[in-house]
């Protein structure tokens, strides 16, 4: 939970995002005698708080850096042939800044000691390096019709066989040979190794606001926002090298308003949207050099 409210994807059962640590004033944990407005949960109870301004202005920077030239070798970890250690291939910077205090305009709003805002955001890019993969491909006899080195007899599918089981290039289907334009030949064998990048960014902004209407009476109104995407990608001349992206958004608005009615009693009125939206994205290369009317992948 968030500030009071649900910041979970009910779709996967799965938590949302949380702000970055300097953007929280508290959080709490239960794990069993719930109390009546938790009733729904199974599990354990995270609830984060956000942090409020204050009548003094405040503000952090964080930036923290995953590489090879800030990390110790492993015990077990791989080194180079000059006795340095070895690229473990993971490059992670995380970084941002948060800022607090009273909204003051001169000469048209004085909000010391009643209106406050918290502002906050978390920048994320992870750079990995990609796993190789071996993948058979047609060699240049192959592409040729010539599959004599095969081993084995190869069928018509229009019955008999092929003699010396050499395909007609009468019978070539233009699809295949166009798609071939985009498939590498082999480099050692039938293989070749092709490795995708697998990269991930994130922004995370959070935005709060607290207006004191009087001694007894609070309005909070926070807006939480955090989109991630992997982008997807795609070589133009390997078509097998390529992987699809994805997106998350998630997207949170909380508006609370707090009573206080006396020593013993305290009412909190809490009103809380939450969005949750993420897409497939095919990998494209924008290919512009197909014979007309024919577009094997989309733009």
């Amino acid at each position: 939970m968030l500030d009071g409210s649900q910041n979970n994807d009910h779709y996967t059962n799965v938590p949302n995002p949380m702000p970055n640590p300097d953007a929280l004033q508290e959080f709490s944990v239960q794990t069993n005698a719930f109390s009546a407005e938790f009733g729904r949960q199974s599990g354990g109870i995270v609830n984060a708080v956000t942090k409020s301004g204050t009548n003094e202005l405040h503000g952090s920077a964080f930036w923290f850096v995953r590489n090879k030239a800030m990390n110790a070798t492993p015990y077990f970890g791989a080194t180079r042939a000059d006795g340095r250690r070895a690229d473990d291939g993971l490059k992670r910077n995380q970084y941002g800044a948060t800022l607090g205090g009273p909204i003051f305009i001169p000469k048209l709003y004085d909000g010391r000691n009643k209106t406050f805002f918290f502002f906050s955001w978390q920048g994320t890019k992870q750079k990995q390096t990609p796993p190789v993969v071996a993948r058979v491909v047609p060699t240049a006899a192959q592409r040729a019709g010539d599959f004599s080195g095969l081993g084995r007899t190869l069928r018509n599918p229009a019955g008999g066989t092929y003699a010396n089981n050499q395909i007609p290039v009468s019978q070539f289907s233009p699809i295949s040979q166009e798609i071939l334009n985009f498939i590498p030949l082999p480099t050692s064998g039938n293989t070749i190794t092709t490795a995708a990048a697998n990269n991930f960014d994130d922004d995370q902004y959070l935005l709060r606001v607290d207006h004191q209407i009087n001694q007894n009476n609070r309005l909070t109104v926070r807006y939480w926002d955090s989109f991630a995407e992997t982008p997807a990608v795609l070589t133009s001349n390997n078509y097998l090298e390529g992987t699809s992206g994805r997106t998350w958004l998630n997207r949170s608005i909380n508006v609370t308003d707090t009573h206080t009615f006396g020593a013993s009693v305290i009412n909190q009125f809490m009103v809380a949207f939450t969005r949750m939206d993420g897409n497939n994205v095919t990998p494209s290369s924008g290919v512009e050099h197909c014979q007309p009317g024919f577009q094997p992948f989309q733009r």
